[in-house]
């Protein structure tokens, strides 16, 4: 089984879809772009699924919060995920690596899902409370790759501006054209870098267009 497979049918079982995650980015978008769709951003959530550390992250995250619900974990890290522990960061560090993969643009929607626990996010911390399930990873990681995928659209919607393709399509959805690739840098060329300043994270969420051409 491919990886990416995997992680999703993972994904599944813990009650999770790509659509969910891709409202998420749909959310933190729609109002700067009125064309934007939910397909258009699960797509992009599934382009980033194809990333191995994304993955790795994924498997990571998942296997904790299970182990954390049969109780297989050493003390006090036990009851440091059992009661998602404010001061433990490291999920929200393994979320981070996600987020950045696509540029300092995520971090802010990052901070914004995070704080604001919308959709799927909020079932999830609602799970948490009445049926004494352990989402203390994969919240997080959720919302990094929810991130992730909006800095993704923003760049590939640069790309369709210079006429460039559409990426590729999760199972089921259609991709009209074939998938774009960044432009090779040539010797000597300033990297591309995020408009302005990095935002703090828990801002308000960045809108896709303030995003550079990647």
């Amino acid at each position: 089984m491919m990886m990416r497979a995997k992680v999703i049918r993972l994904l599944a079982e813990r009650g999770v879809t790509l659509e969910d995650i891709g409202a998420l980015v749909y959310e933190v978008q729609q109002k700067y772009h009125p064309g934007l769709t939910v397909e258009e951003c699960t797509r992009c959530v599934y382009q980033v699924l194809k990333k191995r550390e994304v993955q790795n992250v994924f498997l990571t995250g998942i296997a904790l919060d299970m182990l954390t619900e049969r109780r297989m974990l050493p003390e006090p890290l036990q009851g440091m995920l059992e009661r998602d522990e404010p001061l433990y960061g490291v999920d929200e560090i393994m979320a981070l690596g996600i987020t950045n993969i696509y540029g300092s643009i995520g971090l802010t929607n990052f901070g914004f899902l995070d704080r604001q626990k919308i959709g799927i996010l909020h079932n999830l911390d609602q799970e948490e409370k009445t049926d004494k399930r352990c989402h203390t990873f994969l919240d997080d990681l959720l919302a990094g790759l929810a991130a992730a995928a909006a800095a993704k659209l923003a760049h590939g919607r640069g790309r369709r501006r210079r006429g460039g393709g559409r990426d590729g399509a999760p199972p089921g959805a259609s991709a009209n054209g074939r998938t774009a690739y960044a432009k090779p840098v040539a010797a000597g060329a300033k990297p591309a870098s995020a408009n302005g300043r990095a935002a703090l994270a828990g801002s308000r969420p960045v809108p896709v267009a303030a995003a550079d051409d990647r």
